[in-house]
């Protein structure tokens, strides 16, 4: 699993929820933590979730809908700055200083996490959430990946694309590296979201609560 791109994840999922037998494996596979809930996509949790058989709705929601204690107790922290009044603008000055490198706002910023005007219709408590636990309802294509080479160097990013003889990688800043197959000794995904946890270490409630009223003033992209 670990060795398996975002794309090819995909598929297995999708096959393994084909039948009771193989949605018993994976969800086996997902309590003793060998694949972990954030790397199975949204969609897919959902229909766990959702399944017509009730012994797999059980236990879905006893592995999909737990939260980490530490993460929840810095979110109610940080909840109540949401009902001040927060400023946009102070929130761009902190965007610009702490986000900017993966994050891109039209000509500013990097294209590495998901484009801000995607999320802007989303509420300030989502926004919240997804910003102090990045884990939780990360996408798949943003799962963090380390590559070990023949020669000895260790590269990591998201996978944002790959070939029959390629793979390429991006960090931080929208840097890539572009590394044949051949010369790779170990591909392992981390399990977690590029975006890293502790963010609470250098934004106060209130900056976090001005940066989210910022990523609101963004125009929502629509939808073609």
């Amino acid at each position: 699993w670990d060795a398996l791109s975002p794309a090819v994840r995909s598929e297995a999922v999708d096959g393994l929820t084909r039948s009771p037998a193989r949605i018993g494996r994976l969800l086996e596979s997902v309590e003793k933590g060998d694949v972990r809930p954030s790397e199975i996509a949204p969609d897919k949790r959902q229909a766990l979730l959702t399944h017509p058989n009730e012994t797999v709705r059980t236990k879905a929601a006893e592995l999909f809908e737990a939260t980490s204690a530490d993460r929840q107790q810095v979110i109610t922290q940080y909840e109540p700055a949401l009902d001040g009044e927060p400023d946009a603008a102070q929130g761009r000055q902190v965007f610009a200083k702490t986000c900017i490198n993966c994050h891109r706002v039209g000509d500013e910023g990097h294209q590495v996490g998901p484009d801000l005007a995607s999320v802007s219709n989303k509420s300030e408590g989502d926004l919240l959430v997804a910003i102090l636990d990045p884990n939780r309802e990360a996408q798949p294509i943003y799962t963090n990946y380390t590559v070990a080479l023949l020669d000895g160097h260790v590269v990591t990013g998201i996978i944002v694309n790959e070939t029959a003889d390629t793979i390429t990688l991006r960090r931080a800043e929208g840097k890539e590296d572009v590394v044949l197959r051949s010369q790779i000794e170990i591909l392992q995904s981390t399990g977690q979201s590029l975006m890293p946890i502790g963010l609470e270490k250098d934004i106060s409630p209130e900056q976090l609560a001005n940066v989210i009223a910022f990523i609101k003033s963004i125009p929502a992209k629509q939808s073609k």
